[in-house]
């Protein structure tokens, strides 16, 4: 092998080496550099060794040996292993700083292990991404932090403890808040209580799982919240109050002069007396204060002495009822003397026999029974004045039916209905009026007669409705006469548009039916006076006739226009002859009355336009008197001078004039006995279309246009010619 061959392999040696270094992730730049320098080192003795060597044999061992060596470098990663190490020993202190911890419970302290050990993962994850001995440094730095950092609270026996703690104040407040101990019995029962919570706390602390941990909170909790003292001394102050309270009730219902509720009111006293007393022991504080309360109490319960009040009240009230009720009845003014006598003497009966009851009565409940039944029978008293009311009764019964009457009225408005019953009313109040002043039965009946009379002869006009209707047959009216005298409508235009304008009427004087107000009777008005009013219908048969017919003289005269064989003098009076008879027709259709006539009208006006078809009689006469053939349709530029020429030379003396003359005399008469036909055919339309003066027209026509043949017919042909042959030259 040469030394070139050599140097080459440890080249490729070299780079093989550099890859594979620049490959590796856990080599920071610092230690692929120096690799990679080391490499460079080697490869350089080794082709130094190539260069030395005096052989092949020593040259192939020259690249053996720096080959192999190349091959053997193998950098260790000292920055990334060095960093990890470093996270490791991070995460066993904390995991042993962890397990160390009295205050965790198993579960909190395996879910912090794992968060150490999760941050130490990322730590050493961003160590492999690090490039450089800088950014593994940094790595390190922030996953050793991180790891350090990791701080698990408590929380288990925390909220334990505090869960007692909560179980602890809350026993203290019911315990303070017990009226029924002493300050010695709530001292002892809140110290019981503090006993049960650190016993409790104590066994939180020496659980080492949440399951250990929940139990000693259940069973703490339950413990303190299960200490209920008794109260002995209120206790005791209370029974002696009970028992002064059963010596009150037995001395009161042993009095015979209370009723049972005077009865029950004293015991109710006496009640609230002895409450009173026991509320007093329970706000009592010290033994001394509950027995002062207990003293009190007695006394207070024993003093009770109800007095017997009931009956007397309610004879007074009997007596007051009376008085009033005599009263009442002397005011009236509806009865004469002997009902009044009669109805006092009545109510005096009721008070006596009430009174009566008051004193046979053995309970409050019965002495009010007495009272109420003997007030309500003597103010019950009540003497009817049936004349006058029966008198009254029947104006308004006649009131009553004149308003139903008024309202069951669909031909008036609300305010001629409420206009109406005013009226009625106004007639019963008057009635009823004089039936007040009236003191005998006769003055009576003659007043309610009367009062009968005028509110049922109460009979409102209905006047907006009717007024308002009337406008709208009159719009009516008014419309139907406009339309009539149109003359551009067929009778079934006009048949349609009044039909429409008697539903618009219809429908407007159903609204007004309908309407319960002046107001939207006027409204119903006003909007039905408009609908009519706006009937305006279009005379549609007519106007599309008439466009037919244009539209047919349109066609006849581009189809005129179009023949080659006319002169412009042919060509003008057959347009003249098309128009004519359309003119005609249109004046039809104008007279027609009905959409058959206009119909007929416009098809006979169409045939008729259509059947205008002139004859050309000029030029193949012209051209047969000179001796020439004329192609008459249409003669070839080759034709159009030699007929010229003929002609030119016809026309040269009077001999040759006549002769042209003789020659198209038949032509002409021919053309005059045709148009002599198409005269007599118009008379034929004249009398099956209405008289418009088309035969006198088409007559003059046909006339007129024979005598402009006769006298300009060859000069104005000539004349044409040359002004053709003038622009073929040209």
């Amino acid at each position: 092998m040469t030394k070139s061959a050599a140097k080459q392999s440890i080249d490729e040696a070299l780079k093989a080496k550099t890859d594979e270094i620049d490959s590796r992730t856990d080599l920071t730049d610092e230690e692929k550099t120096a690799a990679k320098a080391d490499a460079k080192a080697t490869a350089d003795a080794a082709k130094e060794a190539i260069d030395r060597a005096t052989t092949n044999a020593a040259v192939d061992q020259a690249q053996s040996t720096g080959t192999t060596e190349l091959k053997v470098i193998n950098p260790q990663p000292v920055a990334k292993s060095a960093a990890k190490q470093s996270i490791d020993e991070a995460l066993k202190a904390k995991t042993a700083e962890i397990d160390a911890r009295t205050d965790l419970t198993d579960e909190e302290k395996t879910a912090a292990k794992a968060d150490a050990k999760a941050t130490a993962d990322a730590a050493k994850e961003a160590i492999d991404r690090a490039t450089t001995n800088a950014a593994v440094d940094q790595a390190q730095s922030t996953g050793t932090t991180e790891v350090k950092a990791v701080d698990p609270q408590p929380e288990a026996k925390t909220e334990a403890k505090k869960a007692i703690d909560d179980a602890l104040k809350a026993k203290t407040a019911e315990i303070d808040a017990r009226t029924d101990l002493t300050d010695e019995e709530k001292t002892a029962a809140k110290a019981e209580a503090k006993k049960k919570a650190d016993a409790a706390k104590e066994a939180i602390d020496k659980a080492t799982t949440n399951a250990e941990v929940n139990q000693a909170q259940s069973t703490g909790t339950r413990e303190v919240t299960s200490v209920n003292p008794e109260a002995l001394t209120k206790s005791v102050a209370k029974q002696a109050i009970d028992e002064a309270l059963k010596a009150k009730n037995d001395e009161i219902e042993s009095r015979t002069d209370l009723t049972d509720e005077e009865k029950a009111a004293a015991k109710s006293e006496a009640k609230a007396k002895a409450d009173a007393a026991k509320e007093g022991i329970d706000k009592a504080t010290t033994n001394a204060a509950v027995d002062q309360a207990k003293t009190n109490g007695t006394r207070e319960v024993t003093s009770i002495n109800p007095a017997a009040v009931a009956k007397t009240a309610a004879k007074q009230a009997i007596d007051e009822a009376l008085k009033a009720k005599n009263n009442e009845i002397d005011a009236r003014t509806d009865l004469t003397a002997e009902e009044k006598a009669k109805a006092k003497a009545d109510a005096k009966a009721k008070a006596d026999a009430a009174k009566e009851a008051i004193d046979k009565a053995t309970t409050n409940a019965a002495v009010d029974q007495a009272q109420s039944t003997g007030t309500r029978e003597v103010t019950s008293v009540n003497p009817e004045a049936l004349t006058k009311s029966a008198a009254k009764q029947s104006i308004n019964e006649a009131l009553k039916a004149k308003n139903n009457e008024i309202d069951a009225r669909t031909d008036l408005t609300d305010e001629e209905k409420t206009a109406a019953k005013a009226d009625a009313k106004a007639k019963a109040d008057a009635a009823k009026e004089a039936i007040d002043k009236a003191t005998t039965n006769a003055a009576v009946d003659q007043a309610q007669s009367t009062g009968t009379r005028e509110v049922t002869s109460v009979n409102p006009e209905a006047l907006t409705k009717s007024a308002t209707k009337q406008s709208i047959n009159e719009a009516l009216k008014a419309k139907n006469n406009e339309i009539d005298a149109r003359t551009d409508l067929t009778d079934e235009e006009k048949t349609a548009a009044k039909a429409e304008a008697k539903a618009k009427a219809d429908e407007a004087k159903s609204a007004i039916d309908n309407a319960t107000t002046n107001a939207a009777v006027d409204q119903a008005q006003s909007i039905g006076t408009i609908e009519v009013n706006l009937i305006n219908p279009v005379a549609v048969a007519k106007t599309e006739a008439k466009k037919e017919i244009d539209d047919a003289l349109k066609a006849k005269n581009d189809e005129i226009d179009a023949r080659t064989d006319l002169t412009d003098e042919e060509k003008t009076a057959a347009k003249a002859e098309a128009k004519t008879k359309a003119d005609a027709a249109k004046a039809a259709i104008d007279n027609a009355t009905t959409n058959s006539a206009v119909d007929q009208a416009q098809s006979t006006g169409i045939e008729e336009v259509n059947s205008v078809n002139p004859i050309a009689q000029i030029r193949p006469a012209v051209g047969a008197s000179a001796g020439v053939h004329v192609n008459s349709a249409n003669p070839t530029s080759k034709e159009k001078p030699q007929e010229k020429q003929a002609i030119d030379q016809v026309l040269k003396t009077d001999e040759a004039k006549a002769k042209v003359k003789d020659s198209v005399a038949s032509p002409i008469s021919q053309l005059e006995n045709e148009n002599q036909q198409v005269a007599t055919n118009q008379r034929v339309v004249a009398r099956e279309l209405p008289n418009t003066g088309t035969t006198e027209s088409i007559t003059a026509i046909v006339a007129a246009t024979a005598s402009a043949i006769l006298g300009f017919g060859l000069i104005a042909r000539r004349r044409k010619e040359d002004e053709e042959d003038k622009l073929e030259n040209q």
